[in-house]
């Protein structure tokens, strides 16, 4: 098997994807450390000092330090893509795609849920092609089976973690009480504990 290739970290990119806001002179000052702490081959302990201080102060700039789902992603997509352009297509269609899903005005469980749904749905895309691009060949039956298993599984994880994501939204409705004349009726939101909405109509 071979080793995962290298992946490279874009602080500046990862401000701009996730709305991480600051002020640039603060920010730049940070990104110089990043950079020279990344670049050396041993970091200095002031610089990995300084990094943990300001990730501490500031969490929300763990990611543009280092993302493990970012990691995982840009691995999938240089599994799959070669040409750069068509790359920096596919990342930024992958931005667009979890941003569709209301990424930056949902809570952090449902973020961790898009996240997982957006690299599943990038695994489908790789082993789908994956498998028509052999199918187009020759190829033996056993070698063919392992990888339309790999991509069955593929499918039940992104599908699972659609339907999670729908689960945990809906646990999040409110109740609402619909009065219609004399009529009680209690729509959505049966999951959610609470004392409902009441609308008259």
């Amino acid at each position: 098997m071979s080793e995962p290739s290298t992946i490279t970290v874009e602080p500046r990119r990862q401000m701009r994807i996730n709305k991480i806001k600051m002020d640039p002179a603060r920010a730049d000052e940070f990104m110089k450390v990043i950079e020279r702490a990344y670049k050396a081959k041993k970091p200095a302990k002031e610089d990995l000092q300084t990094i943990r201080k300001f990730l501490i102060d500031y969490p929300e700039f763990c990611r543009a330090v280092f993302s493990m789902t970012e990691a995982t992603q840009q691995q999938i997509i240089k599994n799959w893509v070669n040409d750069e352009v068509a790359k920096t297509a596919v990342e930024e269609h992958v931005v667009y795609v979890r941003d569709e899903m209301g990424y930056h005005d949902a809570p952090v469980m449902e973020k961790m849920l898009i996240d997982n749904i957006v690299t599943a749905w990038l695994r489908v895309q790789w082993l789908d092609y994956l498998v028509a691009a052999k199918m187009a060949g020759e190829f033996r039956i056993p070698a063919m089976e392992f990888w339309q298993k790999s991509l069955a599984t593929a499918q039940r994880s992104y599908l699972s973690a659609c339907e999670t994501l729908a689960k945990v939204r809906k646990m999040r409705l409110p109740n609402i009480q619909l009065n219609i004349g004399d009529k009680q009726i209690n729509v959505a939101g049966d999951l959610k504990p609470g004392t409902p909405e009441i609308i008259n109509v």
